[in-house]
């Protein structure tokens, strides 16, 4: 066994359940931990091998960041696209549930 698939052995679990406690995807965590691999394979000559969990996992941090912005940026592409009526509305939902969260309503100020 290389020094390559024993870290990919010792760590996979590992990283695909960081990657599926952020993404809550198992799909997604599946292809994540393929990204980061593929990740270390590219850099294992310029990985520290002492260092190289918190590595996996900083670099599964930022996938999954990754993954999240393109959800949202995904969904908002979405809203978009789909009937303009429910598009204007959905700021002012928005508003309402920012605003119900802060313990403001359209009185005024809740005490919180």
């Amino acid at each position: 066994m290389t020094g390559f698939e024993e870290v990919v052995s010792q760590q996979q679990r590992k990283v695909y359940s960081f990657a599926h406690y952020y993404l809550g995807s198992p799909e997604e965590a599946e292809d994540v931990t393929q990204e980061v691999f593929l990740k270390l394979w590219r850099h294992w000559q310029k990985v520290d091998l002492d260092r190289v969990r918190p590595w996996l996992l900083r670099v599964t941090r930022n996938a999954c960041f990754d993954r999240l912005r393109q959800r949202r940026s995904s969904s908002r592409v979405f809203l978009s696209d789909s009937d303009p009526e429910r598009v204007e509305s959905a700021p002012a939902e928005d508003s309402r549930a920012e605003d119900a969260s802060v313990g403001i309503s359209s009185e005024g100020v809740n005490d919180v």
